[in-house]
């Protein structure tokens, strides 16, 4: 299992510049929960974490990712696949 500091910091990706950038704009931050690992996807040295996001706007957020039907097969509706980047805590330094 993952420590929790890779957690904390795959959450920490996804959210501070765009919330503190779309709360300046009126927007509020989409809420990001955390789920669960995937049990399809858990090897020897890597799991997929699972989030849900919840858009609080009557507007739609702007998305940087992929698109769904860049997948084969596509991804199943209501699944995403956000740019991201990931970063391990190993002997108390974050390393890419």
């Amino acid at each position: 299992m993952f420590p929790r500091a890779l957690l904390v910091a795959a959450v920490a990706v996804v959210v501070p510049c765009q919330a503190r950038a779309a709360e300046d704009a009126g927007v509020k931050p989409p809420r990001i929960e955390f789920v669960g690992v995937d049990p399809e996807f858990i090897g020897e040295d890597h799991v997929r974490l699972a989030f849900k996001a919840v858009n609080p706007n009557d507007a739609p957020l702007p998305y940087e990712g992929y698109l769904a039907t860049g997948f084969s097969p596509p991804l199943k509706e209501g699944v995403i696949a956000p740019f991201y980047d990931i970063e391990y805590r190993r002997d108390g330094a974050w390393e890419c």
